[in-house]
């Protein structure tokens, strides 16, 4: 009367599996949610790239191209380091010498220098006197997105 079918097993196998994904489900769902969203965050909106000593170049594509250069890994400061975007950019292992467009309107777009080892940024400075100091004079600055695009082939 009442035999074991092959329906049977299907729909008793069937309620077993959405009994255990219901039960489960926060341990499932929340890990492949988590790694989604970080790969798709990593990949799409920023990716950094070392330029020299603690400072990396962080690459924006919300929208548009921007370019920031922070401190570590996980200085998210408005604007990084120069507090704008980098528009050209050139390093040694002493300093960062870059043409920045500030965020606040208020304050001067230029030339601006950090030095790697103190932390301490110089700003702003005429190309002329870039050209004039010996510290700076041999770093060659190129558009931020031809030094990025040269960072990831090294790096990888």
């Amino acid at each position: 009367m009442f035999g074991i079918t092959q329906k049977n097993i299907l729909v008793n196998s069937t309620i077993k599996l959405f009994s255990f994904l219901w039960k489960y489900w926060l341990y499932i769902f929340i890990p492949v949610f988590i790694c989604d969203c970080s790969l798709s965050y990593n990949a799409d909106i920023h990716a950094k790239q070392r330029i020299t000593g603690r400072y990396f170049l962080y690459h924006w594509t919300d929208g548009a191209d921007i370019y920031y250069l922070h401190k570590g890994i996980w200085d998210m400061s408005p604007g990084g380091v120069f507090e704008g975007t980098i528009q050209e950019i050139g390093w040694n292992k002493d300093w960062i010498v870059a043409k920045v467009e500030r965020i606040c309107g208020i304050d001067p777009n230029g030339w601006y220098v950090l030095d790697v080892k103190r932390g301490s940024v110089m700003a702003p400075i005429t190309y002329e006197n870039l050209a004039k100091n010996t510290n700076w004079d041999s770093i060659k600055c190129v558009p931020v997105s031809e030094a990025y695009e040269k960072l990831v082939r090294f790096l990888d």
